[in-house]
């Protein structure tokens, strides 16, 4: 349906071949991106309470840890469950989540103590 209206306002000449591989396009993106979106607030979670209750020694590769791995777990269930297959790829793409989580926590973090520190 939004195909149809995308063509009639475009005035292209779809069939329904060509419609159907604009949305099987549009909803591959919108899977990976949300997959992003997921692994992002996943580290965010994460990140917190390793911060607030220690292992500061070693933070934050214990919970970028912890992420890694359940993006890789995720995938190896994937192998198991019919229709789906799992894929290195999307790994490094929920890695890509991981990584915006921890360049915003560690954004954050700065600005919180540049803040505090001219208080």
């Amino acid at each position: 349906m939004i195909v149809r209206s995308a063509d009639e306002i475009q005035g292209a000449d779809w069939d329904d071949e060509q419609a159907e591989e604009v949305i099987e396009r549009i909803h591959q993106i919108v899977r990976k991106i949300a997959h992003v979106v997921e692994y992002f607030l996943l580290t965010l979670t994460v990140l917190l309470p390793f911060s607030v209750y220690g292992l500061r020694k070693y933070f934050p590769l214990p919970a970028v840890a912890v992420c890694v791995l359940y993006a890789a777990l995720d995938e190896c269930h994937q192998i198991f469950v019919a229709g789906r297959g799992s894929s290195v790829r999307d790994v490094g793409i929920d890695c890509i989540g991981i990584a915006i989580g921890l360049a915003l926590y560690y954004a954050v973090r700065t600005v919180h103590r540049v803040r505090r520190a001219t208080a």
